[in-house]
C-alpha cells in the first residue's frame, strides 16, 4: 500500500529534486566562458541523470500503490487486485516459498495489468498453478512494477489458511465500494474462485453479461449493499425477503433484440430457489391467473410478432418522459429481472414465491385453440414450451395445483361446422390425456368426498356457439359427459368447469349438468365488479365500488393492478394501485365469500400481466414483496388460533395494511407488523388499549432501524384484553406524544381494532 511514510518519503526525494535541478540548471547557465565549458557539461549531465532518477523514484513509489489479494481455486492460486496511482502501470509478480530462495514463476499468469478489458482501472490477475508448492508452504508474494524487488513489501501468506477460506472480502482484493470504478474484472474473476463471496456495505459496479454464483454471496446486510451497471442505479444482484440468494438479474443491462443481433439473451444467471415447504391454513383458496408472455424463445425465433416482448425494451430506463404508460416503471421490472420467461429458473423461482406467500393453484393461461397444448411443447419454438418446463424441470411447481386452460372461437352465427366440432373435440381431448391423465396434481372441487378436476373454460360462449349455434344446451351438454367420461377414466368422479362469459342458462339446464357431473363455477379473468360507468377511474376508485354478485355457484375475482404500458394495444387505465388497497380488496372479497356462503375460492389477475396490468404477483423493483406480503396477510390464518392484525407500512406515502378481524373475546392477539422506510426510524411502537373510548393501557416496544424491511411482533394475552372496547397502534417518538404509525385514506389516524358485541 502506498502508506503515510513512503508519502513523505515521495515528498522529501521530489523536493530534494527539484532543489538539485534547479541549482544546476542556474550553475550551468553561469558558465559562459570556455575555460568553465567542461564542468559546465559535467553539470548538464548530473542534472539529466538526477532528473531520470527523480522519475524513476516517482514511478517506483507510485508502482507500489497496489491492493491486491490472494484466493485459492481448483488448481490455482489467484492473485488479483488493482494498481491505484498509476492506472495503466504494467505489474509483474514474483513468488518465493519458504524452502526455495528462487522466486516461482507466474505459471499460466499474466504479466501486466489487463488494460484491455479494464479500460485504465488497472485491474490485474495472476493464475499460478497450485502444485508449484507444498501444501504447508508459507509463500512470499510481491506485485512490483518498474523497479526490482523489496524485501520489505513482500505479503506473507500461509497456504493452508488460503486453501482453507470458505469466503472471501471484495475489499481485501482492492475493490472499489464508492460506485465510483468499474469492478467489473474483479468480480468476475472473485466469483470465477467458487468461493462464497463477501460485499461490506457500499455500491460496487459491474457491467459483465454474467457472474458465478455458484460459492454463494454474502452481504454485510440486504439493504446496506448496491450491486449496479451502468444503465440503471438498480440492484441487479438481490436477496429476496426470506433471505435467499436469487441472482444476477437476467438482462441487466437492457440489450434490445437488435443490440444482440438476433441472438439468444444470455445476460443475467439465477441460482435454483429451494423448494417451498410452506403448509398453510387459509381462509379461502387463492387462485391467481398465469399468462406468460415476456422473454419467451418462441417470440424470439418467430418470423411474427413483435420482439419488444421478448427483450422487455418497452419499460427500458432510457425510455424517457413522464408519461407512466410510456416511460420507464419500476413495478413493471421484475426482482428477476428482465427475464426469460421460459427458464425453468425463473419459472421455479415464481412457483416458490406463489406458494410461500399462499396461492394454492394456478390457472395456466394458453391461447391455444387449433391443436393440443401439448403439441411441440417440448420445443422452445412453441409458445407453450413455458408450460412444459413447468411440469418437467421446475420442481416448485410440484408444490402447487395446476388448472389447465381450454377454449374455443367464437363461430358466426350458422357458421359452425362438424370440422370446427371436431377440432373442439380433438385438442380438450388430447389435453386431457396428455396432462390430466399424466400429472396428478390438477386442483379438484371436492363435494362428498368426491373429486372433480377443474379445467378453466375462458370463453364458454363460444363452446356453446359451436355445439349448439348459440341457442340450447342440448349438444354442449352432450360433449361436456364425454369430458366426464375422459375424468373418470383417469380415477376421478366427473369435471369442474371455471367457466367465463358463460350463456345464460334454464334452472333444468343447470341441473341437467349437476346431474351429469359437471360443476360450473363462474369466474371472471379481468377485475369487472366496478362501476362500468367509471372505468377509467383511479384503482382505489375501484377497490372502493367493489361489488361481485352473491351467488353460490361463482368465484369471485380480485386483481393486483389494471393500468396498460405501451405498446401493449389494450386501453386499460386505473392508476394508483398500491399493495395496501390490494390487500384492501381482497380483504373485500374473502367477507363477501364468507358473508353469501359463496365458494371458498378467490381467483387473481395477474401472477405477470407485466404490460397489460401492471404490478402482480412477483416481487418488483419498486415494491419488492408488497403484493405477495398482502396477499399472505390476507388469506393465510394463524395456526395458533390467536387473531392477527397485520400492518404493513409499504412505501413513504404511508400504505397501511390491516386485517378486518374482531377483537377476540377468549383468546390473545398477535399484532404483526412489516415497517420498510427509505429512511432510519427510531421511536416505539405503541399499542393503546381503550375502555369504552378511554385510553387504559400502553404497551410499549422500542424500534431502532436504518433504512430498509424490518419485521416484528407483539403479543397481546386474554388477560390484557378483558373488558378491552378497541386498540390502536402508533409510532411514538416519546411516551408524552402518540404519533400515528401512518395514514392513509383506509385509515386516517390509526390502525384500530374493534371489539363488537
Amino acid at each position: 500500500m502506498f502508506t503515510k511514510t513512503k508519502y513523505v518519503l515521495y515528498i522529501k526525494i521530489s523536493l530534494f529534486h527539484i532543489i538539485a535541478d534547479l541549482v544546476l540548471c542556474i550553475k550551468s547557465r553561469m558558465m559562459k566562458t570556455e575555460r568553465n565549458l567542461l564542468m559546465r557539461k559535467a553539470f548538464c549531465i548530473l542534472f539529466i541523470i538526477i532528473f531520470v532518477l527523480n522519475c524513476l523514484s516517482i514511478y517506483t513509489l507510485a508502482a507500489e500503490q497496489i491492493i491486491y489479494g490472494v484466493a485459492a481455486a481448483d488448481e490455482n492460486l489467484v492473485i488479483l487486485g488493482r494498481t491505484t496511482l498509476l492506472m495503466r502501470q504494467p505489474v509483474s509478480l514474483v513468488i518465493r516459498s519458504d524452502d526455495n530462495e528462487e522466486p516461482l514463476s507466474a505459471v499460466g499468469g499474466t504479466a501486466y495489468a489487463d488494460q484491455q478489458k479494464t479500460d485504465l482501472n488497472g485491474w490485474f490477475c495472476f493464475k499460478v498453478r497450485l502444485g508449484n508448492f507444498n501444501q504447508n508452504d508459507v509463500l512470499g508474494i510481491h506485485i512490483m512494477g518498474f523497479i526490482g524487488l523489496q524485501n520489505q513489501d513482500v505479503k506473507y501468506i500461509s497456504l493452508p489458511e488460503v486453501l482453507g477460506e470458505e469466503e472471501v472480502n471484495v475489499m481485501d482484493f482492492g475493490a472499489d465500494n464508492t460506485g465510483t470504478i468499474d469492478n467489473t474484472f474483479l468480480l468476475t474473476m472473485l466469483h470465477e474462485t467458487g468461493k462464497k463471496i463477501y460485499y461490506p456495505a457500499g455500491t460496487y459496479r459491474f457491467n459483465g453479461d454474467n457472474l458465478d454464483l455458484s460459492g454463494g454471496v454474502r452481504f454485510e446486510s440486504r439493504d446496506s449493499v448496491t450491486v449496479r451497471n451502468n444503465v440503471s442505479p438498480v440492484n441487479i444482484l438481490n436477496f429476496d425477503d426470506k433471505g435467499n440468494l436469487i441472482g444476477l438479474m437476467h438482462n441487466h443491462l437492457e440489450k434490445s433484440n437488435d443490440d444482440l443481433g438476433g441472438g439468444k439473451n444470455t445476460i443475467g444467471n439465477l441460482v435454483r430457489p429451494p423448494l417451498s415447504n410452506a403448509d398453510y391454513k387459509t381462509k379461502v383458496d387463492f387462485i391467481p391467473y398465469w399468462y406468460n408472455d415476456f422473454g419467451l424463445e418462441s417470440a424470439r425465433q418467430s418470423s411474427y410478432g413483435s420482439k419488444v416482448w421478448y427483450d422487455w425494451r418497452w419499460n427500458f430506463h432510457k425510455n424517457g418522459g413522464s408519461d407512466p404508460k410510456t416511460a420507464y416503471d419500476p413495478e413493471r421490472q421484475p426482482l428477476l429481472g428482465f427475464y426469460r420467461g421460459d427458464d425453468p429458473i425463473v419459472l421455479d423461482w415464481q412457483c416458490y414465491w406463489l406458494k410461500e406467500y399462499g396461492a394454492k393453484a394456478v390457472v395456466l393461461y394458453s391461447s391455444r385453440k387449433d391443436s393440443s397444448i401439448t403439441q411441440n411443447w417440448h420445443l422452445s419454438s412453441s409458445s407453450d414450451h413455458w408450460i412444459y418446463q413447468l411440469f418437467h424441470n421446475v420442481p416448485n411447481f410440484n408444490t402447487l395445483e395446476y388448472i389447465m386452460t381450454l377454449s374455443a372461437n367464437y363461430p358466426a352465427v350458422d357458421g359452425t361446422t362438424e370440422e370446427l366440432k371436431n377440432t373442439v373435440r380433438q385438442v380438450w381431448h388430447q389435453t386431457l390425456d396428455d396432462i390430466y391423465g399424466v400429472y396428478q396434481k390438477p386442483y379438484c372441487i371436492v363435494e362428498g368426498g368426491k373429486k372433480y378436476p377443474v379445467v378453466y373454460v375462458h370463453e364458454e360462449g363460444a363452446v356453446f356457439g359451436v355445439f349448439d349455434n348459440y341457442s340450447g344446451t342440448g349438444n354442449t351438454l352432450n360433449f361436456y359427459k364425454t369430458l366426464v367420461d375422459k375424468m373418470k377414466s383417469f380415477g376421478y368422479d366427473g369435471i369442474a368447469l371455471f367457466v367465463r362469459n358463460e350463456p345464460s342458462m334454464s334452472k333444468s339446464a343447470e341441473q341437467a349438468f349437476e346431474s351429469a357431473g359437471i360443476k360450473r363455477i363462474k369466474v371472471e379473468y379481468s377485475p369487472r365488479y366496478i362501476d362500468t360507468k367509471n372505468e377509467t377511474a383511479s384503482y382505489e376508485y375501484l377497490v372502493e365500488s367493489f361489488n361481485p354478485p352473491v351467488d353460490g355457484k361463482t368465484a369471485v375475482n380480485t386483481f393486483t393492478s389494471r393500468y396498460t404500458h405501451n405498446p401493449h394495444p389494450s386501453t386499460w387505465s386505473t392508476p394508483g394501485q398500491t399493495p395496501a388497497l390490494f390487500n384492501k380488496l381482497l380483504n373485500k372479497a374473502i367477507d363477501h365469500v364468507y358473508r353469501n356462503n359463496m365458494p371458498k375460492i378467490i381467483t387473481c389477475y395477474n401472477i405477470s400481466e407485466w404490460a397489460e396490468g401492471g404490478p402482480g404477483l412477483q416481487p418488483n423493483v419498486k415494491n419488492r414483496f408488497g403484493y405477495l406480503q398482502a396477499l399472505k396477510d390476507a388469506i393465510v390464518q394463524n395456526d395458533t388460533g390467536d387473531t392477527i392484525l397485520n400492518i404493513t407500512y409499504i412505501n413513504e406515502s404511508g400504505n397501511v395494511v390491516s386485517g378486518e378481524n374482531d377483537l377476540p373475546k377468549n383468546g390473545s392477539l398477535l399484532i404483526r407488523y412489516t415497517l420498510y422506510s427509505s429512511r432510519p426510524v427510531s421511536g416505539q411502537l405503541a399499542v393503546a388499549l381503550y375502555k369504552e373510548g378511554l385510553l387504559y393501557d400502553v404497551k410499549l416496544n422500542p424500534i431502532s432501524k436504518q433504512a430498509g424491511t424490518l419485521n416484528w411482533e407483539v403479543a397481546l394475552q386474554a388477560a390484557n384484553l378483558e373488558e378491552i372496547s378497541h386498540i390502536k397502534t402508533f409510532l411514538v417518538d416519546s411516551t408524552q406524544r402518540l404519533e400515528p404509525l401512518v395514514g392513509s385514506r383506509a385509515f386516517p389516524n390509526t390502525a384500530t381494532y374493534l371489539r363488537k358485541d
